[in-house]
């Protein structure tokens, strides 16, 4: 058809361009003018859209999480304080090389790997305490689906698991901060350098009345081992020596 018309001279009338329509203005007047005389209507276009309960507590978890941490640090901070002024001095009184790192790094590792296992040993106590029937006499059911929910609830909130994170380096920091005080209640985990007795107790202070007449003088000097009966212990060490000296009030 295009082709006969073009043959034949005949030329097609101009479109006009669509009509252009700006059905926003166009719709949100009448909305607004109605607006105007309802207060209802006002009211919709006031208030903000609503916000979930559930995804507005979430959110809060980190907050809460990171407050938390904080005031425990500041709560311990004197204890960390006093530990890093006491190997400052150990370090002025001339101790150095392997004699201030070898003993700060059995510190380190000591007070890291101690909290650090107690989530495993917490968990192994909820898994042999689990209720229900077990898989091949060795996982209790519940604990597998205890397991499963927290799981899945860690990986589909991220909310939750950043405010786990944050609030597990807070249980971490209090651990170590009521270690250093002494505070904790565990008598196998006193981290502090000098605190008196409690790390060390004199002998006085532990003797037994059948240990009257021990002579603590005669076992200073330096042992040599011959032989052990803890399978854990190191096959290939030779040579142990311990060298056991009384301080200079002859109480330790």
């Amino acid at each position: 058809m295009f082709l006969l018309c073009a043959a034949s001279g005949f030329h097609a009338p101009r479109l006009s361009p669509a009509p252009q329509f700006y059905g926003v203005r166009a719709s949100a007047a009448p909305l607004l003018r109605l607006a105007d005389s309802d207060p209802e209507v006002a009211a919709t276009f006031d208030s903000p859209p609503p916000v979930d309960a559930a995804s507005s507590l979430l959110d809060k978890l980190p907050v809460v999480a990171a407050v938390g941490t904080l005031a425990t640090t500041l709560l311990h901070s004197p204890a960390f304080a006093t530990f890093a002024a006491q190997w400052q001095a150990i370090g002025a009184s001339g101790v150095s090389g392997d004699g201030f790192w070898a003993p700060f790094q059995f510190w380190l590792f000591f007070a890291a790997m101690h909290p650090l296992l107690q989530p495993a040993l917490w968990i192994s106590e909820v898994l042999h305490g689990s209720p229900g029937p077990q898989i091949a006499e060795l996982l209790p059911v519940t604990f597998l689906l205890g397991n499963v929910v927290v799981i899945g609830a860690l990986a589909k909130l991220p909310q939750a698991r950043t405010a786990l994170n944050v609030a597990l380096i807070g249980l971490f920091i209090n651990y170590v901060g009521t270690g250093l005080e002494g505070t904790n209640g565990l008598g196998d985990y006193n981290l502090a350098l000098d605190d008196g007795i409690k790390g060390c107790p004199t002998y006085e202070q532990v003797r037994q009345p059948t240990m009257a007449s021990f002579d603590k003088t005669k076992y200073t000097g330096r042992w040599y081992e011959h032989a052990f009966h803890d399978y854990t212990q190191f096959k290939d060490t030779y040579d142990v020596t311990l060298d056991i000296e009384l301080s200079s009030d002859k109480v330790r």
